[in-house]
């Protein structure tokens, strides 16, 4: 079976933009390494917006503007979740930088900082049969049961 058969052209298109896929990033998750300690109990006390959850190892904090949820643990590795722009994540980890610092923490100023993981949605703007796609796409998933969307993973997204 082709690739070409897998949309099943039977919804209208409207308007001049109708044929082109539509593609939104719905989270990037990143990691961000400061290489030293955090005391995450002085955190705790120091501000109200960070949290402890039971049997987690780390703290959680959470910005709104722009938004994202930092997961900081004692090794002074932090993981970023919920943003939707890339370029928001230097101004989350300039954020977080000022909020150590007002703690006490003097981490250097360009932590590394890396994506993991970015997860995305497209309107194709027609019906697509998921079984078939999960056939013939090479490294694509589709567990009805699991997850309702053909998961497909990209091997150098640099390239896209």
């Amino acid at each position: 079976m082709q690739a070409e058969n897998i949309l099943t052209n039977k919804l209208p298109r409207k308007g001049p933009t109708s044929n082109r896929v539509i593609l939104q990033i719905e989270n990037i998750v990143a990691t961000i390494n400061i290489h030293i300690p955090i005391d995450l109990n002085h955190l705790l006390q120091l501000f109200h917006d960070v949290e402890k959850k039971d049997n987690f190892p780390g703290v959680i904090t959470k910005f709104t503007k722009p938004k994202a949820t930092l997961l900081i643990f004692s090794s002074g590795k932090i993981v970023m979740t919920g943003v939707r722009l890339e370029n928001h994540i230097p101004l989350i980890v300039e954020k977080i930088l000022k909020k150590f610092k007002l703690a006490g923490i003097h981490a250097e100023e360009t932590p590394e900082v890396k994506i993991e993981n970015m997860v995305g949605r497209a309107d194709f703007k027609t019906k697509i049969n998921l079984d078939t796609s999960s056939l013939v796409l090479e490294r694509a998933i589709y567990e009805p049961e699991v997850f309702p969307g053909l998961i497909y993973k990209v091997i150098n997204p640099e390239k896209i």
